[in-house]
């Protein structure tokens, strides 16, 4: 039972956590709310913290942190209220993607990442409050963002959707993401994009087989038949 320590250093500095990954190396990464991150190893007593260090570029430059991946070069991203952040660990160095500019302050709300996913061929896919959805190149990590008027054909030319809370790819390499009341799917083979109306807001996503997607909502589970396109709500 892991719980906050607030009387003793290097220990659990909160109870209330957004996002929990394990690394490779099987290391527990928590993102406690507003508190930044903690890291428990089970062969080392003490935790390790990564917060926000004011002034210096090298370090994490948000402490609201929504979610937490490990790419396949071993290198953690953190989504946060203030863009992207990436630690590589090799080097012990921050990188930082998509910081809020203070001289914009109508662009707070393009800076809140809120999930992240790498994909089959590597590239990470972040999505967020209002950002939509963008594909990153670790190597260049140049930023480009999708919408549905990217694809030569769209089930809906008014579709408008940039809160993106979930993201995934199935075995056939179709892009799932989930927002506001609506789930997309990209099929970036035939360059098309569709929509389905859920009524809900999506919070997560899993194939459990070839024929059928998972939707998690804030209003219970949802089945899709990936052939028939149905969706029905599981009691």
């Amino acid at each position: 039972y892991l719980h906050a320590r607030y009387d003793a250093p290097n220990k659990m500095n909160g109870n209330n956590i957004r996002a929990l990954y394990i690394d490779e190396a099987g290391r527990l990464w928590m993102s406690v709310y507003a508190r930044s991150i903690t890291v428990y190893d089970q062969n080392l007593p003490p935790y390790t913290w990564y917060k926000k260090n004011t002034g210096n570029s090298n370090s994490l430059n948000d402490d609201l942190v929504n979610d937490i991946l490990e790419d396949r070069e071993g290198n953690i991203w953190f989504a946060t209220n203030n863009g992207l952040n990436i630690y590589y660990p090799s080097s012990k160095t921050w990188k930082h993607l998509f910081e809020w500019d203070p001289t914009k302050p109508e662009t707070l709300q393009d800076c809140i990442f809120l999930s992240l996913y790498e994909t089959h061929k590597g590239n990470i896919t972040p999505g967020g409050f209002m950002t939509g959805v963008y594909s990153i190149d670790k190597q260049t990590l140049k930023a480009t963002l999708l919408t549905p008027h990217s694809y030569k054909q769209h089930s809906n030319p008014n579709f408008a959707n940039n809160y993106i809370r979930a993201i995934y790819q199935d075995s056939e390499g179709l892009m799932w993401t989930g927002g506001n009341y609506y789930l997309g799917c990209v099929d970036n083979k035939n360059q098309t994009f569709k929509d389905y109306f859920i009524g809900s807001s999506v919070t997560c996503l899993l194939e459990t087989d070839p024929n059928t997607l998972l939707i998690g909502t804030g209003d219970g589970m949802y089945r899709m038949d990936k052939r028939s396109h149905k969706i029905k709500k599981m009691r």
